[in-house]
């Protein structure tokens, strides 16, 4: 959906895009100071199905890796 601009759930190709603040992801992510005070988030919505994915903003990815446990 991010990347194929197309949704998963429907095949839909009306995909819209929001970014916020997730003042209530602080639980979630942990604190990475400076700018990101709050973590952000792309969310990506399909206007024919309703369908929605969140992703945490890209400048925020690299440090998810250095802070949180693998899964494995």
């Amino acid at each position: 959906m991010k990347h194929s601009k197309k949704c998963p759930e429907c095949g839909g190709t009306e995909i819209y895009k929001m970014r916020v603040n997730g003042s209530g992801a602080m639980d979630l992510l942990p604190h990475l100071g400076g700018m990101l005070n709050r973590p952000q988030f792309e969310i990506f919505v399909c206007s024919n199905c309703g369908y929605c994915r969140w992703f945490v903003a890209e400048e925020i990815v690299a440090s998810v890796s250095e802070k949180w446990s693998r899964h494995r």
